[in-house]
């Protein structure tokens, strides 16, 4: 439930967040880049289900947490350190 919440929540949000925070972006630029967003998650959601059978459920657990782990230390170093 929480998760579709979130969903949910996200989905309709974040177009607005792009308008505020992005200056200058047209309304078909701030649909374009939602658009590559959802694409990209759902190939993801394609990529990890698919994953998800061919692998144990805790080697797939591990690398995508190891995957997270490397993602967000990255984001960090980027946003911190720049």
């Amino acid at each position: 439930f929480a998760l579709g919440l979130t969903f949910q929540i996200m989905q309709t949000s974040i177009p607005k967040v792009f308008d505020i925070r992005i200056q200058n972006l047209s309304t078909f630029a701030i649909g374009a880049i939602i658009g590559a967003i959802y694409g990209i998650a759902g190939l993801m959601t394609l990529v990890g289900g698919i994953m998800a059978d061919k692998f144990s459920l805790k080697k797939y657990m591990s690398l995508v947490s190891l995957h997270k782990f490397l993602v967000f230390s990255v984001l960090h170093i980027l946003l911190v350190y720049h």
